[in-house]
């Protein structure tokens, strides 16, 4: 586990009643004028006149500033981010269109680097752009449609947000009472509106120790208030005590290396990496070192592999796959028509519903590792139906938070690794289905992430005969042997080839995840046909 990061998780809670809806009316109207101001404006946020104007124009407090001010930053920074990530995809693309003669890549990539360059923001939309451009059009037309201008206004609005400070429990303009399920909002003197929440189903969360460590100021609780939800942000080492621990693990061993004078930096190192093992070792007592979980991504589903490693081999214990293609469909309607809306929402929920019964399954087999690939989504340059399954049905942000979160409350390691070649490589080694075939290419990959020389795995004479048989001809010739191959070659001369097992491929057995209405299913028992 790595200690030296904070693991960051959000509660969101929906709300049952305000006390006073009027203030918390007033504060989302400030809120969203100030960092509408100060996203403009942005240049100057160093400027203390400047800030101290924005302070008296929308009559906000020290904290209140800072706190729009980080949200401010941290919009910027990712837009920054995004525009280089782009900027240099425009730049390979230039490049490829320099040195290549197909006429039909060239046409592709020019249009991709058009996309690219009107893609990158100048300007902010505020708001929900996909409304205003509804809008701008109707309006060209001469028609007003008020339902949508005033869905717009309020996508508009933004939330309350204030930074948690530990020293004043929790939160300077929060006073908790979470056994309860009420939190009082406390902007300024004589100004207060007690928010009634709904229980959160989560028991995982002890609030009774989450109140206690807030009233010990020992945890700091970033708020987030809007007229559905509250959102309480905080780091789970300090909920677990882990922070606490490496504290006094640290004093210790300050207080050692001063009394006997220790000054080689190796030594005080593999001091630290000792208490550390020692450490990890308490926090793993429950759960199986050696016992692996793997996962394949894709649009229309995950591929899932559980697994004990034993001596550089992998012994399977469960391996299946969850679809949520039926959720996938194109619906030929635009983004904001009903049905669409509705099908987005049910795909999210039933991800969700799905991963977190994932994570019950690997608590129940007392996984210790979950293997992950590191995922780039840059090249998108595919076929049609892929970039829209990639850039819109693909919730991988969403999947990718759920899954952070879930590690997080299961205190589980979480293994990432370079997925290249995984599918091509799992396809021939293994006899399974496509995306589990890969999750099992990346388990090996992600258990032996730390020895030497074992980033591929080793070509056999059975790999190769796989391959003749997918596209047909002789591979080796009398003049070569497997030394002469490595796996980057192979993909290259035959990637263009039939290699994807397909479900048809196989027996198999689907099993609804859910109710009845649930289109979301687990496909197990997969063997040949």
């Amino acid at each position: 586990m790595k200690f030296n990061e904070s693991n960051i998780i959000t509660l969101k809670i929906k709300i049952k009643s305000f006390s006073n809806k009027k203030l918390i009316d007033d504060k989302i109207f400030m809120y969203t004028g100030c960092y509408n101001y100060l996203y403009k404006c942005f240049e100057q946020v160093e400027d203390k006149d400047f800030l101290n104007e924005i302070k008296l124009k929308f009559n906000i407090n020290e904290i209140e500033l800072r706190s729009i001010i980080n949200q401010t930053k941290v919009k910027k920074d990712i837009e920054i981010t995004n525009n280089k990530k782009k900027l240099n995809r425009i730049e390979q693309l230039s490049k490829s269109i320099e040195s290549s003669n197909n006429s039909k890549n060239i046409f592709k990539w020019t249009q991709k680097i058009e996309f690219l360059k009107k893609s990158i923001k100048k300007s902010e939309v505020f708001g929900k752009r996909s409304l205003l451009q509804s809008i701008t059009k109707d309006a060209n037309k001469g028609i007003r449609d008020y339902k949508k201008i005033n869905q717009w206004k309020e996508s508009r609005k933004r939330n309350i947000f204030i930074i948690g400070e530990a020293n004043y429990k929790g939160n300077r303009f929060i006073k908790f009472n979470l056994l309860e399920n009420i939190i009082e909002y406390r902007p300024k003197h004589k100004q207060k509106c007690l928010i009634e929440l709904f229980k959160y189903k989560d028991k995982r969360i002890d609030f009774n120790k989450l109140q206690y460590l807030i009233d010990n100021k020992e945890i700091s609780i970033t708020t987030t208030i809007n007229k559905k939800y509250v959102c309480l942000t905080f780091d789970l080492n300090s909920y677990l005590g882990i922070n606490q621990r490496l504290k006094e693990i640290k004093a210790n061993l300050q207080k050692e290396i001063k009394d006997n004078g220790i000054t080689d930096k190796q030594v005080i190192k593999d001091m630290y990496s000792v208490e550390y093992m020692k450490l990890e070792e308490e926090l793993s007592i429950k759960k199986i070192k050696n016992r692996y979980c793997s996962i394949d991504m894709n649009p229309d589903g995950i591929g899932i592999c559980i697994f004990d490693s034993k001596n550089d081999k992998q012994i399977f214990i469960e391996k299946f796959y969850i679809d949520y293609s039926v959720n996938n469909k194109n619906l030929g309607l635009s983004s904001n028509h009903e049905l669409n809306i509705k099908q987005t929402n049910k795909r999210k929920a039933e991800i969700l519903y799905s991963l977190s019964r994932l994570f019950e399954k690997l608590r129940h087999y007392r996984v210790y590792n979950f293997v992950m690939e590191e995922l780039n989504f840059t090249d998108i340059d595919g076929k049609r139906i892929t970039n829209r399954k990639i850039n819109n049905v693909w919730n991988k942000e969403l999947i990718l938070q759920k899954i952070k979160k879930e590690i997080c409350l299961s205190g589980i390691n979480l293994i990432e690794v370079n997925p290249v070649y995984t599918s091509f490589i799992g396809n021939i080694q293994h006899e399974e289905f496509d995306p589990i075939a890969a999750s099992i290419e990346i388990g090996r990959r992600g258990s032996s992430k730390y020895k030497k020389s074992s980033f591929y795995p080793k070509i056999l004479i059975k790999d190769i005969d796989t391959l003749e048989s997918i596209i047909g001809k002789t591979i080796l010739n009398d003049a070569q042997n497997l030394n002469d191959l490595n796996w980057k070659l192979l993909y290259k001369n035959y990637a263009k080839f039939r290699w994807r097992r397909s479900l048809s491929n196989f027996n198999y057995s689907k099993i609804r995840i859910g109710n009845k209405l649930s289109k979301t299913k687990i496909i197990k028992y997969v063997s040949n046909t």
